[in-house]
This record gives C-alpha cells, sequence and structure tokens, in this order.
C-alpha cells in the first residue's frame, strides 16, 4: 500500500510551528522532503518576511531557492534529478514549462501510461488557471523507484477552492465540504461548465484505476482518498485544519500512485 500523504503535509505544518515558536525558519538540518512538504513550505516562505536558514543539503536547498527563482517562469528546470516548474501567470503560456515535466518523466509512460499522466497535470493546472487568481503556482514530480511510487504535487496561492464556489454564488458548509463536494459530486465555480469533473475523475483514475492516494488541502480543510488493502476499497480521511500552522493559503493537490503502474484507460473514468 502507498504511504498516504497526509503525513508529508503534517511535516509542513510542524516546521511551520517551530518557526513561529522560534523566530525564525531554521532549516539547516534538512536532508529530504517530498513534493507535498516543500510546495506549501516555499510558497509560505515566499510570502513570509520571518528570517530563513537554508538546508545544509545542497539539493534540498536547490529545491526552495528554485521557487524564489524568476527563471522557472521562463522554462528552466532545476538542475538536479526533480524537476520543479513555476507556472506562468497568463493562461496559455503553461504548455513550453508542462513540457519539461513530460519529456523529466519520459511522458508518463511508466506512470499508467502518457494519458493518465499528462490528463492528471493537465486537469490539475487548468484548474488553478480557472479558478484560482494565483500569484504564485509551482508543479512537481519526483520519483522514488526504492520506495515504490511516484509523487506529484501542485500548489497555488489563490483564492481556495471553497473560496471559488462561495464566489460563484454556491453555498457550502466549510472548506472541507467544498473539497468533498468536488470529488464526489464533481460541482465547479463554473455552474453547468463540466470543467469541475477534472478533479474528480483525476481523484477516481489514481485511487480506484491506480491504486494511489490523493491529498487535498484548501483553506481551513483537507481531504485524503487512499486505496487500501487488503480491502480493495477507498478509504476518505477528512481533516478540519485551525489556525495558522495547519490552514494553507492557496490550494495544494497532491498524488502518489505506483512505480512502475501499468496504463489505464482515460476513458473509463471521465466519461
Amino acid at each position: 500500500m502507498i504511504p498516504d500523504l497526509w503525513r508529508e503535509y503534517e511535516r509542513f505544518c510542524s516546521i511551520r510551528r517551530g518557526a513561529s515558536a522560534a523566530g525564525v525558519f531554521d532549516l539547516s538540518d534538512l536532508d529530504w522532503i517530498s513534493p507535498t512538504t516543500l510546495l506549501p513550505l516555499g510558497s509560505f516562505l515566499l510570502s513570509s518576511k520571518m528570517r530563513y536558514v537554508p538546508p545544509r543539503d545542497q539539493a534540498v536547498a536547490g529545491y526552495i531557492s528554485t521557487m524564489f527563482s524568476a527563471d522557472t517562469a521562463s522554462g528552466e528546470l532545476l538542475k538536479s534529478y526533480v524537476p520543479l516548474v513555476r507556472l506562468p501567470r497568463r493562461n496559455g503560456e503553461e504548455d513550453r514549462v508542462l513540457g519539461l515535466i513530460y519529456r523529466f518523466h519520459d511522458h508518463g509512460r511508466s506512470y499508467g501510461g502518457e494519458n493518465a499522466f499528462k490528463y492528471l497535470i493537465a486537469e490539475m493546472v487548468d484548474n488553478i488557471y480557472q479558478h484560482s487568481r494565483f500569484s504564485n503556482a509551482f508543479v512537481m514530480a519526483q520519483r522514488y523507484e526504492k520506495k515504490g511510487f511516484v509523487e506529484v504535487a501542485i500548489i497555488d496561492d489563490g483564492i481556495t477552492i471553497g473560496g471559488s464556489l462561495r464566489g460563484a454564488g454556491m453555498r457550502v458548509d466549510d472548506d472541507v465540504d467544498a473539497i468533498a463536494r468536488i470529488l464526489r459530486e464533481g460541482i465547479s465555480a463554473k455552474g453547468s461548465d463540466t470543467r469541475g469533473y477534472g478533479i474528480r475523475s483525476n481523484a477516481r483514475m489514481f485511487t480506484d484505476g491506480l491504486k494511489g492516494v490523493v491529498l487535498i488541502v484548501s483553506g481551513s480543510g483537507a481531504v485524503e482518498l487512499a486505496f487500501t488493502m487488503p480491502e480493495g476499497v477507498v478509504r476518505q480521511n477528512n481533516y478540519h485544519l485551525s489556525g495558522g500552522s495547519s490552514s494553507l493559503q492557496g490550494t495544494l493537490v497532491s498524488v502518489r500512485i505506483p512505480f512502475p503502474s501499468e496504463r489505464v484507460n482515460v476513458h473509463e473514468y471521465t466519461a
């Protein structure tokens, strides 16, 4: 069974709590970090005025510094075994930078197939451009061959899923309800437009189809869907986040799937 993603997000929350107590982000001892921890950490550092001590580990320090670099906006990849790209602010210019991730990961041929991998990233990115009103957004994908999985994460610092739905006049109880409803019903801030079904289709494809894990954190809510063994069912965990150490300004979507994975038929989950 693939390790859950919630613990990786909790790791970011723990780092942020420690920094708030100490008055400084001292990351000097950080020697390993997953996309689900790195992206919210880097996003927070971008908006924070708090002093920052970089990791001594050069690879981890490089990931974080890349999030501060304008070079990623022009399509540069971090010079390491991990691709991390910043999405351009203007919709329609993202294909070039996403192409870097596709090529780096052999177009997802071992991640459920090329169609599934590109659908995953394209739908997550499209939702950001359509709904989030972001200032900064990043995509990161990393393969852990020894651990047997691939992790893909995308983050934005926009208005959150709940904020988007409420802005469109839709009633949701709270941020957990907003996330759960897009996963369950495919609701969208575009109303009858079908774009909202992209996240739901992605979640089904990568849990039911590929036996993986999906985590969405947005504002003060988080929902994790995970395929469980030996039951063979998808478990849903809801998390109500309170306080500055747990909630997120914007939205994080993370996926873990087995590596290598057999090809899945995208149309089975998008019809």
